[in-house]
């Protein structure tokens, strides 16, 4: 799928997701609090890093966050890792629900934002810009400190 069909997806999803919440009371970005943003590239290759964070949804409603998207690299994926068979699986994930009054934690060995196909190498202690996408239409953009392992 190439860069504008994704633009143009995402425009179209958004647009949908804002008519949707015009009919609720509260939207993401307002009740979605954002702390402790790291990116911690991989090691192989230089080509994947992983986004970590903590969501807190400080509304009274349920919250679905269902992209990211970052200049940094190709394409910015949610994902979830899975222990089986004494391996260590990821797997896509379409949406990451945020309960109303709880915390979701993006961390090692969970859920996580999976960047993949960086355009460059990413520097330690660098701020590295990314666009949360929720369902209800409305994003927050965050700045994620990269730590090098």
């Amino acid at each position: 799928m190439n860069m504008r069909r994704i633009s143009l997806s995402v425009l179209i999803l958004s647009f949908a997701a804002s008519i949707f919440a015009a009919n609720t009371s509260e939207n993401a970005a307002s009740a979605i609090q954002i702390k402790h943003a790291v990116v911690a590239p991989s090691a192989l290759q230089n080509k994947t890093a992983e986004v970590f964070m903590e969501l807190t949804n400080k509304g009274k409603q349920a919250h679905t966050l269902i992209a990211v998207t970052t200049p940094v690299a190709k394409k910015a994926q949610l994902h979830m890792t899975i222990n089986r068979d004494a391996r260590v699986y990821m797997r896509q994930v379409a949406q990451i629900n945020i309960r109303p009054h709880r915390e979701t934690d993006l961390e090692y060995g969970g859920l996580h934002v999976m960047l993949i196909g960086l355009k460059r190498a990413l520097n330690n202690q660098e701020k590295i810009p990314m666009t949360l996408l929720f369902r209800d239409g409305s994003w927050i953009k965050i700045y994620a400190k990269v730590k090098q392992s």
